[in-house]
């Protein structure tokens, strides 16, 4: 899942923030395009083309046919656990796309990385651009090498972001999703109370990749997250408050108990360098909610 865009035309593709990017498209950024590895999404006035990741000579022969102004990488097998499972795959498509990527794209195109708070260890939180990544899964050690491909290009970001929070995509469904089915069918819901993540609401990430695109980046790497360094618990418990949902379906747990793949206990994000670089306000955890369940970004 590729987002990319040039002068007369533009390109973004599918991933959980690729449904707020295009419509900015339709705000001053021209022609949108997309693309997809296996089911193509429908979106009014964009265009998406087949594009699987982990078929080399794909990529090669796309963008040697396509010439982009910006190109925006959010694709990636995101699930800790998925990566564990086929980590060929993962790393086919989260490592070496991104590799041969970055080495197809005329100097002029800017290329911006998305990557994930995943890359650190999660021993001390509140993670700025200087401290050193420590990935605790292979998920995190394929996109840390990515971020490191990326970087060797001139004319590249690589933006680390925090958890997104939206509702369904025609990509794909989303955890604010399953929470809201869940307490609307009365079923408990599980959520770690020893996890930390600083939540970003997709529409400022859509934002946030616009002033990518249209101000000159006077760094190679940004953090972004939300403003609230908050558990899965806590999330869990301001989404029922302004949802108006039955808070007591929720069920405290340790990350531990379900036997998942390590994630780090405290990934959150201290994003100073680009709010004060861009002069950018994020949505706090309330008002990014209300946003979404508005349908607003």
């Amino acid at each position: 899942f590729l987002m990319i865009r040039r002068p007369p035309r533009s390109t973004p593709s599918s991933s959980s923030a690729a449904s707020d990017v295009y419509k900015r498209q339709q705000q001053g950024w021209g022609e949108v395009r997309g693309t997809y590895r296996s089911h193509k999404p429908e979106m009014d006035g964009v265009r998406f083309d087949r594009l699987p990741l982990e078929e080399p000579e794909r990529i090669l022969q796309y963008f040697g046919e396509n010439v982009f102004e910006t190109v925006i990488h959010s694709a990636a097998v995101t699930s800790p656990d998925d990566c564990e499972k086929d980590p060929e795959f993962a790393r086919r498509v989260n490592e070496e796309a991104v590799r041969l990527l970055a080495r197809s794209l005329p100097e002029h195109t800017l290329l911006v990385y998305i990557s994930t708070d995943l890359v650190f260890d999660g021993r001390k939180g509140n993670y700025r651009e200087e401290d050193e990544p420590n990935p605790v899964n292979f998920y995190g050690e394929t996109k840390l090498r990515a971020e490191e491909a990326a970087r060797l290009r001139p004319n590249s970001v690589v933006l680390r972001v925090a958890k997104l929070y939206s509702t369904e995509s025609p990509f794909s469904s989303s955890f604010e999703s399953w929470m809201r089915d869940r307490f609307e069918q009365g079923v408990e819901i599980p959520l770690f109370k020893d996890q930390y993540r600083t939540p970003l609401f997709v529409g400022d990430l859509a934002r946030a990749l616009d002033r990518l695109h249209t101000s000159q980046p006077r760094s190679d790497l940004y953090h972004l997250g939300g403003p609230e360094r908050v558990s899965r618990l806590e999330f869990g418990l301001v989404f029922s408050e302004i949802g108006g949902y039955d808070a007591s379906l929720i069920r405290p747990t340790s990350a531990s108990e379900l036997g998942l793949v390590a994630r780090g206990q405290d990934c959150s994000l201290d994003s100073s360098r680009f709010c004060d670089g861009f002069g950018f306000r994020r949505s706090s955890l309330e008002e990014g909610f209300r946003k979404m369940m508005a349908g607003e970004f």
